[in-house]
């Protein structure tokens, strides 16, 4: 069976996954940098579970959107132990995808998936784009789906179920390529911010 290692530094918690095709667990720890206790948790993880990092097949990361350090930490962790062992797969996955896959009974043609970014800001994902917006855009929409709450807006609020979609991907191979794995860096759009400029003044 193939052993997946996997880990979000997408935001101020690391959450690392380990696991097979029958089960993968979920180990969150809060409130810590990545930049300082990633490596540290992964060793804690693999020790716990009596496997060694060369025992790994697969090594999943979590790609954005969310913090640009954590994000960036967690690819150049992928990346190195990657190079460090040959013959390994690679499986990216992302917030959105999450998301949605533990969206339950609804139609996910017509819904906007959204994740905290910084200050008034939210990513969002509906059915034609993938953007950083104002949250005061979404105020009158409906169908409005995150795992967090986020302030002013009406959130149908999932709970994600990351282990389950690490376990499916594996299942099925969805492996990514190494050569071009990319950090999911959502930034508002130039429409938007020239609006916002001349607004200032």
């Amino acid at each position: 069976m193939k052993k997946l290692l996997g880990f979000d530094t997408t935001n101020s918690d690391i959450k690392i996954y380990f696991g097979d095709e029958k089960e993968i667990k979920k180990y969150l720890f809060k409130n810590l940098s990545s930049t300082e206790n990633l490596l540290k948790k992964i060793d804690d993880v693999l020790k716990e579970n009596n496997t060694d990092v060369a025992d790994i097949d697969v090594f999943a990361v979590n790609v954005g959107p969310g913090s640009w350090t954590g994000i960036r930490v967690g690819i150049v962790t992928c990346m190195g132990l990657m190079s460090a062992f040959a013959n390994k797969k690679v499986m990216e996955f992302n917030n959105f995808q999450l998301i949605e896959s533990s969206i339950k009974n609804c139609d996910k043609k017509n819904i906007t998936i959204v994740v905290p970014a910084y200050s008034n800001y939210v990513y969002i994902k509906n059915e034609d784009e993938i953007n950083c917006v104002e949250k005061e855009s979404l105020k009158k929409k409906r169908d409005v789906y995150s795992d967090s709450d986020i302030e002013d807006l009406k959130i149908k609020k999932v709970d994600l179920e990351e282990a389950e979609f690490l376990r499916d991907k594996l299942v099925k191979e969805e492996f990514s390529d190494l050569k071009i794995l990319q950090p999911m860096y959502v930034k508002p759009s130039q429409a938007e911010l020239q609006l916002k400029n001349k607004n200032k003044i």
